[in-house]
């Protein structure tokens, strides 16, 4: 059975349960971008820059991205619109879609760079609230231990993180600080600032002083 605050997410959610389902995808599927960034930027930037004849890197394609999404956010905001799978309360502040493209957007632009293809910072910061977010969410909705629902996103969270050490490069002893890190800026609710945006920009500060 849904808890309370469950029944209210999806009672709040354009689409009901439908459009709930969606938010989640929406989630899973940002685990693309880093792959895109990451591996295919420069190719991408490349031939954009070819057919509009105008040169540019895969930075400044992520500026421009960044611009826009902003740009459409306060467009929306302005008239009020919602679509499929936002929330009701959405009508009136930042959602949390922009708050996520925002955020991995800051990602790509100031994360470290090193390891494999320069994604050992920024792909497991990212692919950790694509995954562990949501995770998150669903299970609060059936477990009762608040430590136990802790424990099992500190278990993905840090096995992402220790894949990123095998597979990116990226110094192990991270481990021990990224995955709290970004579970403890998921868990506070904020009124106007998404999880989107704190799971993003707490691990990326904290690397930009680590790294």
């Amino acid at each position: 059975m849904f808890d309370l605050e469950g029944r209210a997410h999806l009672e709040n959610t354009l689409g009901g349960r439908n459009g709930h389902f969606f938010r989640r995808i929406v989630h899973l599927s940002m685990m693309i971008f880093p792959i895109l960034y990451y591996w295919h930027g420069e190719q991408i930037s490349e031939t954009l820059s070819k057919v509009i004849n105008l040169e540019f890197s895969r930075e400044d394609l992520v500026t421009f991205i960044l611009a826009l999404i902003i740009i459409i956010e306060l467009i929306r905001l302005f008239f009020g619109i919602t679509i499929f799978g936002q929330r009701t309360y959405e009508a009136k502040q930042f959602s949390a879609l922009a708050w996520g493209g925002i955020s991995i957007c800051l990602c790509f632009l100031f994360a470290p760079l090193g390891g494999y293809n320069g994604s050992y910072i920024g792909l497991p910061i990212i692919f950790t609230i694509s995954i562990v977010d949501p995770l998150l969410g669903e299970t609060r909705k059936f477990m009762k231990s608040t430590k136990l629902i802790i424990f099992l996103a500190l278990v993905v969270s840090m096995t992402i993180w220790i894949l990123s050490s095998v597979f990116l490069e990226t110094p192990l002893w991270l481990t021990l600080i990224m995955p709290p890190l970004a579970i403890a800026a998921e868990w506070p609710s904020l009124k106007y600032i998404d999880d989107n945006a704190t799971m993003i920009l707490v691990p990326l500060a904290a690397s930009l002083v680590l790294m």
